[in-house]
């Protein structure tokens, strides 16, 4: 990680920010083995944030790509209420969000 990933990250991410901002890239202090950076990137705003870290964790690693290795099924609480309602898995959020309130519009 140390020898090609960190350097061409870095080189990236200075072609984007430049060298005038205050960002750094480097291994995170956290990871034993060694696999997570951690971005320390510029604020837009002129206060720093005491709840905010001005930071992302890059995490990679053999075991990322394999977790979750459970399949579940996906369940909207939607369908406990409106059953017949939605009958497959295609509808997005805001389609189901939409279908929700058609159906309760309804006069009954």
């Amino acid at each position: 990680m140390s020898d090609r990933i960190l350097p061409a990250l870095n080189e990236a991410i200075s072609l984007d920010l430049g060298v005038s901002l205050e960002w750094k890239l480097e291994l995170d202090a956290d990871d034993p083995d060694g696999q997570t950076l951690s971005l320390l990137y510029p604020s837009v705003f002129l206060e720093r944030a005491t709840y905010l870290r001005r930071a992302v964790k890059i995490e990679m690693g053999a075991r990322s790509d394999t977790e979750p290795a459970e399949s579940i099924e996906i369940r909207p609480y939607v369908s406990d209420a409106f059953p017949n309602l939605l009958h497959t898995s295609r509808h997005t959020t805001l389609q189901q969000q939409a279908l929700v309130r058609l159906a309760g519009a309804k006069p009954r």
